[in-house]
């Protein structure tokens, strides 16, 4: 009898190790693993998304099977919008837990095994807890859980893409305003992207991963304020070169000798000392990596653009009936609209007095190619 009641007893524990409770009358549950983590607690809301986002890949998988391979890179991209709206209301729900973790009572801190048993029952969702710097914490898809999906179901250029993204994806970029990765990872980060493009000029991909090289590009250059590439500036202090940044660049000029960034590190070297220095390179990065892709753009998506900036309504509008309104983040047209939402800016004279803005288009609208990436244009 006491075996018995053994293997019962064992059974109900892995039971509650490898399932979020499932009696609706309990706001607030405890899942439990090994010798019972009270610490770990996720609602019935939480545990419902969690089997939302585990079936939705299931649906995936079963749908893949009946496409072709480009039917499958736009598949992917819904998909990838499906999960940031349920990864964006997990969130929302497991708020105070994820607070609780470096902000919560003695009790509620969690230690290194808290944080490994979290893991394993989210593992199971294709989730992990994702410690995104500042005591702050999220919940998010594992990296490589696109890649393992789409692999074998997509063009080439997306399976590459997914691949290096998966890779990207293992190290936390950024945290306390500074890189968390080293400046030689970066590097490495960049001569990738750039084979990418080299390997798959034509992609549709093009756009996203030049936007995302010239972040890149960027902060190798110019670093973060915790981790910057230059010292002095202050009392009196001339500007040098960081040594560790030095030593880099000269690494990545004679690994990658053809890279086309190595001007931008050549430039970079001779201009460090211009108190203008982040204005100067983020306008070459757009001389030599944005401006030619805003002609093509502008060619591909005429009627559908709009430049953000002062003068706007003179060079681009006037002659259009278009109206513009950047707080509600929309472009009307007549009767339609177009969704529109802000990425960046740079400056392109050192005194700041041209700024190009560009916005990203909505991928239930036009296929998430670049909405503008134009502005000042006569």
């Amino acid at each position: 009898m006491k075996k018995i009641g053994l293997i019962v007893v064992l059974t109900l524990s892995f039971l509650l190790l490898t399932n979020c409770n499932k009696d609706e009358k309990k706001e607030t549950i405890a899942v439990e693993y090994e010798n019972k983590n009270p610490k770990i607690k996720f609602s019935d809301d939480t545990c419902k998304l969690f089997e939302e986002f585990a079936e939705n890949k299931k649906e995936i998988m079963e749908k893949l099977k009946t496409l072709n391979k480009d039917e499958a890179n736009k598949l992917y991209e819904q998909y990838v919008e499906d999960n940031e709206n349920i990864l964006y209301k997990i969130v929302e729900v497991t708020e105070k837990f994820l607070d609780s973790i470096y902000y919560g009572s003695a009790e509620e801190q969690f230690t290194e095994k808290d944080w490994n048993d979290t893991n394993k029952i989210l593992n199971k969702y294709d989730l992990e807890l994702w410690d995104i710097g500042e005591g702050m914490v999220t919940i998010r898809e594992l990296p490589h859980l696109y890649y393992d999906i789409f692999k074998d179901y997509v063009t080439d250029d997306y399976k590459e893409y997914l691949k290096i993204w998966a890779k990207d994806s293992e190290e936390l970029y950024q945290a306390d305003a500074g890189l968390s990765i080293s400046f030689e990872e970066l590097g490495d980060r960049i001569a990738r992207w750039e084979n990418f493009l080299n390997k798959y000029p034509n992609s549709t991909l093009k756009p996203k991963v030049t936007a995302l090289l010239n972040s890149y590009r960027e902060d190798y250059l110019l670093g973060m304020e915790n981790t910057p590439t230059r010292d002095g500036g202050y009392d009196g202090q001339p500007y040098t070169i960081i040594e560790e940044n030095m030593k880099e660049f000269n690494r990545f000029m004679k690994k990658y000798p053809n890279s086309p960034t190595v001007e931008l590190i050549k430039y970079f070297i001779e201009n460090y000392k211009n108190e203008n220095i982040y204005e100067l390179i983020k306008s070459k990065i757009f001389e030599k990596f944005e401006k030619d892709e805003s002609i093509d753009v502008i060619s591909e998506n005429l009627g559908k653009m709009i430049a953000i900036k002062g003068n706007y309504e003179n060079y681009i509008l006037a002659d259009n009936n278009w109206i513009v309104d950047l707080s509600e983040g929309y472009i009307y047209s007549g009767e339609k609209e177009y969704p529109i939402q802000i990425i960046g800016i740079s400056s392109l004279k050192e005194d700041g007095s041209e700024t190009w803005a560009w916005a990203w288009e909505y991928s239930d609208n036009f296929n998430e190619k670049i909405l503008t990436f134009i502005n000042n244009i006569r």
